[in-house]
């Protein structure tokens, strides 16, 4: 049998699908606390890295990142502590999931 792979949709809330490219993303911002970094490092537009951040936060139950408008200073993109909470947590979810597919994995091999 062939490699088993798992994609990880989480419901945070009755408004809020957590999944995997938003996963990516959120940690992308969390690693460069750049917006425009982030669109760079994803290979997608800044308006599409916008846009996502933005409906994330609309949907989800508390905002996930903080964005600042740039100017002299520049602006940001920081992780909330409610967004950390859920990276954190999602996180686990997939360290147990993916314990549990080479697990699958082996007991198939044999």
């Amino acid at each position: 049998m062939g490699k088993i792979s798992c994609f990880i949709h989480v419901q945070v809330s009755d408004s809020f699908v957590l999944q995997p490219t938003q996963v990516t993303m959120l940690t992308v911002i969390y690693n460069t606390g750049s917006l425009l970094q982030t669109a760079k490092q994803l290979n997608i537009s800044y308006q599409h890295a916008w846009n996502t951040v933005t409906h994330i936060n609309r949907v989800a139950p508390l905002p996930v990142v903080e964005l600042r408008r740039g100017g002299q200073k520049g602006g940001g993109a920081a992780i909330t502590q409610y967004g950390a909470q859920i990276l954190k947590d999602y996180t686990v979810i997939q360290i147990i999931i993916q314990k549990t597919v080479n697990q699958i994995e082996t007991e198939m091999a044999m």
